[in-house]
């Protein structure tokens, strides 16, 4: 037990903290994140440098805008294009074969119309509109695949079946 009469062992002097670093500052605004502006030094932009701020951000966002939109607009065009060439090739390739098949030529088929829906960047399905002079219009179903360089179409599994009704018109008559 101590005797509080009895001068003590001196205790050491409480140390000093170091000093703390400078708070960061904010690189646009220059104020200190968490302290009031008016206890920094740094200048707070004028309202003329937040307006440009904004025009700028205006301006980029309506350029990607329209630009966007022309792209989109241009590669629909181009798509609708290709379609459409892709459809013309197909009617001209249909045709063909009808006049130069020596089983098919004889009922004097004639692609009248093709149409076509993209499923994927290469298979297409659609229908082709076909004439014969004995039994009228017929709607085909067909399928197309292309490589970008050639093309392949066929007709659904029974689609040309008035075909066979034509020819056993020819062979027993007319009902």
């Amino acid at each position: 037990m101590t005797d509080p009469l009895q001068p003590q062992d001196p205790q050491p002097a409480p140390s000093v903290p170091p000093p703390l670093p400078p708070l960061p500052t904010d690189p646009v605004f220059g104020a200190v994140p968490g302290v009031p502006a008016e206890s920094t030094t740094a200048q707070v932009p004028t309202s003329i440098s937040v307006k440009r701020l904004i025009q700028i951000i205006a301006g980029v966002a309506v350029a990607l805008v329209v630009g966007w939109v022309g792209w989109s607009q241009y590669s629909d065009y181009r798509d609708t294009k290709k379609l459409d060439q892709l459809t013309s090739e197909v009617q001209e390739s249909m045709q063909s074969k009808f006049n130069t098949d020596p089983d098919i030529s004889k009922y004097n088929i004639r692609v009248d119309e093709v149409g076509l829906i993209k499923e994927t960047d290469t298979k297409y399905s659609g229908m082709a509109t076909v004439h014969t002079p004995t039994s009228g219009e017929h709607k085909v179903s067909i399928e197309v695949k292309t490589d970008g360089s050639q093309i392949m179409w066929e007709a659904n599994p029974g689609a040309f079946l008035f075909l066979v009704q034509e020819q056993l018109q020819d062979v027993f008559g007319k009902p």
